[in-house]
């Protein structure tokens, strides 16, 4: 496989030796490689997992917003496994979805129990606790060799023999002019990806992977095969039906709706993770890949630690700071800044840093730096100096209500809010705030307007926050990078290195 990025790239050793490391951990560790220990996480490659995240915020109950997202109809790649009160064990499976030898296929096992008491459930070749009157989620991957799954509690078990069938294999050739987006999903909604790609799905389920010239595996069946390239181009799909043995090529080129860079406005997204624990380890070929396949101008990723002393990405940081990374050419861009993350007085991020910062990360009690010192405007003033562009991501969580106060403001007080930007602003310390988040974008444009008012005239951004290593988010989290982007005027300059911004406020727009 390959879109534009047709060699390996040459990582410094240290880049490389971090990498191998978390490939370790995540084998060792599953989801929480990080030791960050975000228990919903456990969850991520259910692929129900945003829909029951979100039931799950309504009502405050995690085995009933799974049962109520499974409801009576299982959907295919689901297999319900039902402890009854006496021990015994029925299974409902979904329709039956197809899979093909030596291509893995996710099965999501839910055991859902009805004993008063905890019980160890074993799922495959794994054992997962189900609590007493709750529920158990495990997602296995199977292949057309050997489809069929045993799970035993005690000493009762069941075969699950019909939620998958094996079907013969064919093979798909996928084409387009540029570095695209791709779906390919079977009848089912089962999802298909080459061999060298992280299977990711967006907030709508979506799943998606990047590529230019692909081939890979999939079942002799009915296909629906879709492709686009990010907010600047329509989408293109087709139906395809591959004979077994053979391989069908499919050649899509997604249209343009809009094309601002040829007006001098280019695209970036300022909040970027590469690695961030989770069911994946990105490297930075795939994060080429998506970059290249979105039509994405510039590409901010950003190092940071979440609840430990880890920070994520930092070797590659520190080893490549102040130069574009090697996909960047033309109208690509991507650099490695810094997050810097206090969850009192919120989190800022560094596009351009001229060297590493001194500081990443303060007030985790976890980590070892476990107090909220310094403030906020120490750390912006340091990142300054170093030549970086200083944003504020994520500045609200919820609406300003018209009667707000500070009371409420501080009804969560670690909720990664911007508290202090409005005195960093007066400081002069801050570039930028994003008013395109992955959280409430209405409380960000109520402050950001406020901020106006002040005459603070910082530029109205937008960073994304993705976690490239997530499958699957409770929210935004495993969208593509780019789905919200700010744009820059820059003329006919094209799409400079970020050291040769300036410091005025940029006629930009989100």
């Amino acid at each position: 496989m390959c879109c534009e990025l047709t060699y390996e790239l040459e990582l410094p050793p240290a880049a490389v030796e971090a990498l191998a490391r978390y490939r370790a951990l995540q084998r060792e560790r599953g989801w929480d490689w990080g030791d960050d220990r975000a228990d919903m996480f456990r969850w991520m490659r259910f692929s129900a997992f945003g829909p029951v995240i979100e039931r799950f915020a309504e009502i405050g109950d995690w085995p009933a917003s799974v049962r109520a997202v499974i409801g009576d109809d299982v959907a295919a790649g689901i297999v319900l496994v039902h402890l009854g009160a006496s021990g015994d064990l029925h299974v409902r499976p979904g329709p039956t979805r197809p899979v093909i030898a030596g291509c893995t296929t996710s099965l999501d096992v839910v055991v859902d129990s009805g004993l008063d008491v905890p019980v160890t459930a074993s799922i495959g070749d794994r054992e997962v606790t189900v609590p007493a009157a709750g529920v158990a989620i495990e997602t296995l991957d199977v292949d057309g060799i050997q489809p069929t799954v045993v799970v035993r509690v005690g000493d009762r078990a069941v075969t699950i023999d019909e939620a998958v069938e094996a079907a013969p294999a064919a093979r798909l050739q996928l084409s387009s002019a540029q570095c695209s987006r791709w779906s390919v999903v079977d009848a089912t909604g089962g999802a298909w990806f080459p061999d060298d790609v992280l299977p990711k799905w967006d907030v709508h389920h979506r799943p998606f992977f990047h590529g230019h010239a692909v081939s890979m595996a999939v079942p002799a069946t009915p296909l629906l095969v879709t492709c686009t390239r990010g907010v600047e181009f329509d989408v293109r799909e087709i139906e395809v039906e591959p004979t077994a043995g053979q391989t069908t090529a499919v050649d899509l080129t997604p249209s343009r709706l809009f094309d601002p860079a040829t007006a001098g406005w280019y695209g970036g997204d300022l909040h970027i993770h590469m690695n961030y624990s989770g069911d994946l380890v990105c490297s930075p070929e795939d994060a080429a890949r998506m970059q290249l396949g979105e039509g994405l101008h510039l590409a901010n990723l950003v190092a940071g630690n979440s609840q430990t002393s880890l920070v994520y990405d930092r070797e590659l940081l520190e080893e490549r700071v102040g130069v574009d990374l090697p996909w960047s050419g033309g109208h690509t861009v991507a650099r490695m800044g810094v997050e810097y993350r206090n969850d009192l007085l919120g989190h800022v991020y560094a596009l351009g840093p001229s060297a590493p910062p001194s500081r990443y990360y303060s007030g985790h009690e976890r980590s070892d730096h476990p107090y909220d010192s310094p403030a906020n405007a120490d750390v912006c003033r340091d990142l300054r100096q170093l030549d970086a562009t200083v944003g504020y991501p994520h500045p609200a969580f919820t609406p300003f209500p018209d009667d707000w106060s500070i009371e409420q403001f501080f009804a969560s007080p670690r909720s990664v809010e911007a508290r202090e930007l409005v005195a960093d602003a007066a400081l002069g310390l801050v570039d930028s705030v994003d008013v395109i988040s992955p959280f409430d974008d209405e409380g960000a444009a109520f402050l950001y307007h406020r901020l106006l008012s002040c005459g603070l005239r910082l530029a109205a951004t937008a960073g994304t926050d993705v976690f490239l290593s997530f499958s699957h988010g409770p929210g935004v989290e495993s969208n593509p990078p780019g789905w919200g982007r700010v744009y820059a005027h820059l003329g006919d300059a094209g799409c400079p290195s970020p050291r040769s911004r300036t410091r005025s406020a940029p006629d930009a727009r989100s």
